[in-house]
């Protein structure tokens, strides 16, 4: 797979961004990171053209609206379990 931007991509990194928009700013990009990087990993190991691996990818991961989510929720338990960790 090239260093090039696949719009599939794009878009599903763009739906990401306004899911965890309630993160600060370094943790939305952390996981935009994060979530980027799998991607690009998990076409590569696909086969087909650079689209359909992208878009085999993004299957296989999920929306970007429930891996928001679940980003933000578990965001919110850890910092939830250090104020409690905090407290005792």
């Amino acid at each position: 797979m090239s260093d090039s931007t696949l719009p599939a991509l794009d878009a599903y990194l763009v739906e990401l961004e306004e899911v965890l928009a309630p993160l600060g700013d370094s943790e939305r990009r952390e996981i935009l990171q994060e979530i980027r990087a799998h991607l690009i990993e998990s076409a590569a190991a696909e086969t087909g053209a650079e689209g359909q691996r992208a878009a085999s990818a993004i299957r296989k991961l999920g929306s970007a609206r429930v891996v928001g989510q679940a980003s933000l929720s578990e965001s919110l338990l850890e910092r939830r379990f250090h104020l409690v960790e905090t407290r005792i």
